[in-house]
């Protein structure tokens, strides 16, 4: 296993990067990448370097025939609600030749991730709601997998304290 920081970022409190865990599965391995990618937008491009560090770090260096799953929440949406598609196009193109489970299709448009009410963690002064609420931020990037099923689930405590801004994804896969 494997848990580096970036190298580029623009957080000043949070210190984000990604971990890499491979397990062995009957005669194979599934590589299991977690990470959260800066939510700033400063320095330009931070997404874009931080997925390309994922990819010169771990990914070129895979055998090919292993299956692998990289999934977080990469604040780059692929509903083209906060940009044009170009940051989406290259996070694919840092993950390429993995597929995103939850990208646009031809025919379907990626459910949102991220909750649309107000921030669960802001302060109490904050009267305004997030603009970033139609936003699918969250991924997760396969191959080698087979999806048996997916899902979007709202993920609260017993007493249905939200305990995210972001929704859960719930991905059961065959190998």
């Amino acid at each position: 296993p494997a848990s580096l920081n970036f190298k580029v970022t623009g957080e000043k409190v949070c210190v984000k990067g990604y971990l890499h865990a491979e397990l062995k599965v009957g005669g194979g391995s599934l590589h299991m990448v977690t990470t959260h990618l800066d939510s700033k937008k400063k320095p330009e491009g931070v997404q874009d370097f931080q997925a390309q560090q994922i990819r010169e770090e771990v990914l070129v260096h895979l055998p090919p025939g292993d299956a692998v799953l990289v999934a977080g929440d990469f604040n780059i949406c692929s509903r083209r609600s906060k940009d044009d598609g170009s940051a989406y196009r290259q996070l694919c193109a840092a993950m390429s030749p993995l597929t995103d489970v939850f990208g646009p299709t031809d025919s379907i448009e990626p459910v949102a991730t991220r909750r649309p009410i107000q921030k669960p963690f802001s302060s109490a002064h904050s009267k305004t709601k997030s603009k970033k609420g139609d936003g699918a931020i969250d991924h997760a990037f396969v191959r080698g997998l087979q999806m048996i099923s997916s899902e979007v689930v709202d993920l609260r405590c017993a007493d249905k304290t939200v305990v995210s801004d972001h929704l859960g994804l719930e991905l059961i896969f065959s190998l």
